[in-house]
């Protein structure tokens, strides 16, 4: 009777650790998170400071640092990452970090580039900027255009700057006189030019705007009959 109980003991054992050993060697399946949204070649806009991968790897080497509000190039996707062109580099971000951009007037620096706090080249410089950098036009003065670079903004020549797309308001302006922008993003309609002014209207993605004039970051426009400011950011010349 005991030979036998020792016996089971003995095979139990084995069996146990026989079973251990075969779901320790057995492959794991691991679960990924999904892909955050595809994305496809244009221009960009970086929503949060990150930085620049040296590969689709969020473990590798960061290349480079890219504070919110710049505006990117996407020229590939791989996964939750995107390949973007920044400057002279090429690497890779977060697809999570970027989103579509529909603004107009995107430009790229010629070369190594001082950006004035004026349309005068006497004037302070605010920054200089590396070849290659990405910029969107807010207006125009003559041969000089005032830009906006992450939360910067200045003066930069025109003639040092390659466009992407619509940089001046002329472009804008039809038969019947008047100057036709379009709502980037939905937006308030604002009594005056700053954050606390009355709500007079709620304007919907992609609809259209007369511009009339500009006051400081804010742009004073017509919507649908009833006159207010939207930021400069919200809207853009078609």
């Amino acid at each position: 009777m005991r030979f036998a109980a020792l016996f089971t003991i003995i095979i139990l054992t084995l069996f146990t650790g026989c079973t251990r050993y075969i779901t320790e060697t057995q492959p794991r399946v691991i679960e990924t998170s999904p892909v955050l949204g595809n994305v496809g070649n244009g221009f960009y806009m970086v929503t949060e400071e990150t930085g620049l991968y040296e590969s689709a790897d969020i473990g590798s080497r960061k290349v480079k640092k890219i504070f919110a509000g710049e505006v990117v190039e996407v020229v590939d996707a791989a996964g939750a990452f995107a390949q973007i062109k920044y400057s002279e580099n090429a690497g890779w971000v977060l697809n999570s970090e970027i989103e579509d951009t529909d603004v107009n007037g995107v430009v790229r620096t010629l070369g190594e580039i001082r950006v004035k706090a004026s349309p005068d080249q006497f004037r302070d410089n605010i920054e200089l900027l590396e070849s290659g950098r990405l910029a969107t036009v807010k207006k125009r003065s003559g041969e000089w255009v005032y830009i906006k670079i992450s939360e910067n903004r200045g003066w930069i020549m025109a003639g040092l700057l390659e466009s992407f797309g619509k940089t001046g308001r002329s472009s804008s302006r039809t038969t019947d006189g008047k100057v036709y922008w379009q709502v980037l993003k939905k937006s308030n309609l604002r009594s005056s030019p700053n954050v606390v002014s009355e709500i007079l209207r709620l304007m919907p993605s992609g609809s259209t705007v007369i511009y009339m004039r500009t006051d400081g970051e804010w742009i004073n426009v017509e919507y649908d009959g009833t006159i207010g400011y939207v930021h400069e950011d919200l809207v853009a010349p078609y």
